[in-house]
């Protein structure tokens, strides 16, 4: 994988999200998207009002530009369109909550529908493309476990996207904390795995959140909400599943592991 190209990738990137940030946060907050705040959690009330959705901001260039710099990778593009698929149910949901300025948007129920399905149409695209494989964390070993990648799929796509939504939370915590994870499944996958393609799409991911991060540092200016959140959380699965590193992924997000059981 030229190194060139990474380089090139991350600054690209970097530099696309923050000019999406000046673009998307004043339209934002003129929208008046603001962040509905749980009455039970008083010291939250200093954020009242705060625009939300800023997913956008890193999700829409982290697609465009991997589509490019991937040369449309196929397995890339799979894992861009999940990306992009989660992102929209995140919009959803914090659509809602702003509409009806409420804390909650979709049901329990309704999110883990559209999850599953987009976890279902991972699995199908890895099991036809033969990508059903599970490498063993420290080993060489891997093994192929065929038509059961559909619930280990399905697993990996409705844990890990929720806990990284509930790290999250309201202080933009997933961020931060998703910079690491993503270089590192980014570069498992290219290691073990073998696919640049999501390597790269890895790289560029990760460099817009830190495009973000200039606007969601304290005092943030914007929250990523949902839209953001499950679309991360799908960028890691994609990345671990469609690599055979899924398991690697519990290790390298562990502090999404945590914040999930706890």
């Amino acid at each position: 994988m030229p190194l060139q190209k990474l380089v090139v990738s991350s600054l690209v990137s970097l530099s696309l999200s923050l000019v999406f940030g000046f673009i998307f946060l004043p339209l934002l907050k003129k929208l008046k998207a603001g962040q509905p705040i749980n009455k039970y959690v008083p010291e939250h009330n200093k954020k009242s009002g705060t625009p939300t959705m800023g997913g956008i901001i890193f999700v829409i260039p982290s697609v465009v530009l991997s589509s490019f710099f991937t040369e449309f990778n196929m397995t890339a593009l799979v894992a861009c369109g999940l990306t992009l698929f989660y992102a929209a149910v995140g919009f959803a949901d914090d659509f809602i909550k702003i509409k009806f300025s409420r804390n909650e948007g979709l049901t329990p129920w309704q999110k883990i529908i559209f999850e599953l399905l987009g976890a279902l149409v991972a699995a199908a695209f890895a099991v036809r493309t033969e990508k059903t494989y599970v490498f063993l964390p420290f080993t060489d070993l891997s093994f192929n476990i065929g038509i059961w990648y559909f619930p280990f799929v399905a697993f990996v796509f409705l844990s890990l996207t929720n806990c990284v939504n509930l790290t999250d939370g309201l202080d933009g915590l997933a961020s931060s904390a998703s910079f690491p994870v993503l270089l590192c499944v980014g570069a498992l996958a290219f290691l073990k795995g073998g696919e640049t393609g999501l390597s790269v799409f890895a790289v560029i991911f990760a460099f817009s959140l830190v495009g973000f991060l200039f606007f969601n540092v304290y005092p943030a200016k914007v929250f990523m909400g949902d839209c953001g959140s499950l679309a991360i959380g799908a960028a890691v699965s994609s990345i671990a599943c469609f690599s055979g590193c899924a398991l690697y992924s519990a290790l390298s997000g562990v502090c999404f592991v945590i914040s999930g059981v706890s």
